[in-house]
């Protein structure tokens, strides 16, 4: 939030290779969200589209991943990628 992105994307970095389970989970979702808001969308897909790989990827890291998609006008991976979390409707009423 203070705008030093390079910084928090570093201890991100570092607490995913100490983490497990939920933990590391948020911690990929933190630095996931720190490349969107600084703009790096397809550091975003290169952190996550392995982990959308594996089965049971945790509803966070596909919605991250759906955003990063957005972001690079891959509207069609987005949608698949959300199939089943969010409804056409869904998607309009929010």
């Amino acid at each position: 939030s203070m705008g030093e992105h390079k910084k928090a994307q570093a201890l991100h970095r570092q607490s995913i290779n100490a983490a497990s389970g939920t933990l590391r989970t948020g911690f990929m979702s933190n630095l996931a969200m720190s490349y969107l808001l600084d703009n790096q969308p397809s550091q975003t897909v290169t952190l996550l589209e392995p982990e959308a790989k594996k089965p049971g990827m945790p509803r966070v890291l596909r919605h991250n991943l759906a955003l990063a998609y957005g972001l690079l006008g891959r509207d069609g991976e987005a949608r698949t990628l959300l199939k089943g979390d969010v409804t056409e409707e869904g998607r309009k009423q929010s």
